[in-house]
């Protein structure tokens, strides 16, 4: 454990007094390990010596050491500041990947000319076409700029 630093920026030092608090009340936890013990000692660190005020996640988020974890911590900090803005920074983000969405190929490329070719032989009655038949219409249809095959 670490002693008390002095804060360069006297806007951050009731942060880095919460965040030294935390430090104290981990400590005496059996599950307390050397690692969790660097983090703070790194956020902290860099949170006293950073010169700019800091008053939301999206400031701490810009020092070195601070996390996602240790976001989560702040966040208790930042909730009885009340500040609205900071809180979507904590909420994951959207992957992209598969979704639910519907697929719509890219324009004249070959998925997109055998779907419209599908879709234009449905239309006219037919209620299957062989594989080869599908290709030979979508290849004469002149929808995609790649050959299909």
């Amino acid at each position: 454990m670490a002693s008390r630093r002095n804060v360069a920026c006297p806007e951050n030092e009731t942060l880095a007094k919460f965040v030294f608090k935390k430090w104290e009340e981990m400590a005496v936890k059996e599950t307390f390990t050397d690692r969790l013990n660097a983090t703070f000692s790194k956020a902290y660190k860099n949170l006293c010596d950073h010169k700019d005020p800091i008053f939301d996640l999206k400031g701490a988020r810009k020092i070195k050491g601070v996390g996602k974890w240790m976001l989560t911590l702040l966040k208790q900090y930042f909730e009885s500041n009340k500040d609205d803005s900071s809180q979507e920074l904590l909420e994951p983000r959207a992957k992209k990947g598969r979704g639910s969405g519907r697929y719509l190929p890219q324009k004249s490329s070959a998925p997109y000319a055998i779907l419209i070719t599908l879709y234009r032989e449905t239309q006219n009655g037919k209620d299957y076409m062989l594989k080869q038949e599908l290709i030979d219409a979508a290849e004469a249809s002149g929808l995609s700029r790649m050959p299909i095959g």
